[in-house]
């Protein structure tokens, strides 16, 4: 399967920030916030779990549809990684729908689609994330998405 590579500059940010050191941690601000949403899925897309757990805070809460809230790294990294092994294996991320930042949080509404490995869609839907500004870096506190699909009803 063919990648584009037009993902490693932003992946390329999205590690120097994390790697930056304290004396020289950036103040909030919109485009450092804007950038986590290409990283993101450029992380999920390259199967990446531990630079997609990067983008978390330690005490993250990812709350997915149908399914119950999980906390921390290891339990975002499984649930991801149940996307992947259920073949969601693409995820396209449009710019963002509406954003805000008021001091250390911000939040950032959009629009997801989960594509097969065949390019087929398997999900469309929107997403909320609730980002804290630590240790220089935006991070994902709170996610969730629900999906615009009809419920799969099962007997």
């Amino acid at each position: 399967m063919h990648r584009d590579r037009s993902f490693v500059p932003s992946l390329i940010v999205v590690l120097l920030l994390t790697l930056l050191p304290a004396g020289l941690a950036q103040t909030p601000d919109e485009a450092s916030l804007l950038d986590l949403v290409p990283a993101w899925a450029t992380a999920y897309n390259a199967g990446d779990l531990d630079a997609l757990a990067a983008l978390y805070t330690e005490d993250a809460v990812i709350m997915p549809p149908n399914g119950e809230r999980v906390n921390g790294h290891e339990a975002m990294k499984a649930l991801a990684r149940s996307y992947i092994e259920a073949g969601a294996v693409e995820i396209e991320l449009p710019p963002p729908d509406a954003y805000d930042v008021s001091g250390e949080t911000a939040w950032i509404e959009g629009t997801y689609r989960f594509t097969a490995p065949d390019g087929s869609p398997l999900d469309v839907g929107k997403y909320l994330d609730i980002y804290r500004f630590e240790d220089g870096v935006w991070r994902i506190q709170h996610h969730m998405w629900s999906s615009d699909l009809p419920p799969l009803v099962t007997e």
